[in-house]
């Protein structure tokens, strides 16, 4: 439960303003400088906090000295973990730049494995589910739900895919990955819907 001015997407605060309504709670994951997952949307700080530039080239301890605009830091996931502990069902989805880089899904699963509580992951992005799909085992997460996020295209100019070639595109919304990914539940564009993959 977020408002964009008190309570901000990915906070604390929001978390418990949903634990309060007894909701359950999506949440989303980035890469920082040093190797550390945090609980931020945006690949860059400037629209939810005080600070500038990209999340990727900040530590952790660069990032604790920002704060979003409900003046709360951003929380680690290891903190959000914390907070929620097991109240209610979290979704996490692991964000990703489509470029290969699997650190940030290996430590969402560090995370993950040892959590007490109803946790499911997701991400847009085929490479990260089809790498914890096929080392769930190793990585200690077979108890944990994975799925995938979709939408119908990807062929909108200037959006977030449009730096994806034209084949990646295509496949994202053809779902050619399924066998790969084998995704547990689909987190589908409502928008999108009635739309032959989902059903």
């Amino acid at each position: 439960l977020h408002d964009g001015v008190k309570l901000i997407e990915n906070s604390l605060g929001a978390a418990r303003a949903a634990l309060e309504a007894g909701y359950a709670i999506e949440c989303d994951v980035q890469l920082t400088a040093d190797g550390k997952a945090i609980v931020f949307h945006d690949f860059e700080l400037d629209r939810l906090t005080n600070g500038t530039g990209p999340v990727l080239e900040k530590s952790l301890k660069e990032l604790n000295q920002f704060l979003l605009k409900s003046s709360e830091p951003i929380p680690s996931f290891e903190e959000f973990l914390s907070e929620v502990a097991g109240r209610t069902p979290i979704f996490c989805e692991i964000k990703s730049r489509f470029d290969g880089d699997l650190r940030l899904a290996q430590e969402v699963a560090r995370l993950a494995a040892t959590y007490q509580g109803p946790l499911a992951l997701e991400s847009f992005d085929p490479a990260v589910m089809a790498y914890l799909r096929g080392n769930a085992q190793a990585l200690g997460i077979t108890h944990v739900p994975l799925g995938m996020v979709a939408q119908a295209q990807y062929d909108q100019p200037d959006d977030e895919w449009s730096h994806l070639p034209q084949g990646e595109r295509e496949r994202l919304a053809i779902f050619a990955h399924a066998a790969e990914t084998q995704p547990q539940f689909l987190s589908w564009s409502l928008r999108d819907w009635p739309h032959p993959t989902p059903a």
